[in-house]
């Protein structure tokens, strides 16, 4: 498996920069967030505190900043899963 640096030196600047389609600020909360995404434990239990937020309706900003994190992570992965397609697609 080619890995995202070998990807980056075989296709160049066709390999997308990081983009948001939600635009916030970064914070203490999201830097957690993102850290807790790379596990599956982690982020397993962020899933189910979020579920506790929806029915209880606390922590609204919170919870705003989480889908903004989730949908700026899932765009970007999927563009350059995309991405990677056409570059390795094109040799």
């Amino acid at each position: 498996m080619i890995n995202t640096a070998e990807m980056i030196s075989i296709c160049g600047d066709k390999m997308s920069e990081p983009m948001n389609v939600v635009a916030f600020v970064e914070t203490e909360f999201t830097e957690h967030v993102r850290h807790r995404l790379n596990d599956k434990g982690q982020s397993f239990e962020l899933a189910e505190w979020a579920f506790r937020c929806i029915e209880t309706g606390e922590n609204k900003d919170n919870m705003r900043q989480l889908i903004g994190v989730l949908v700026n992570e899932v765009f970007f992965q999927r563009k350059m899963i995309s991405d990677m397609g056409e570059c390795t697609g094109s040799k």
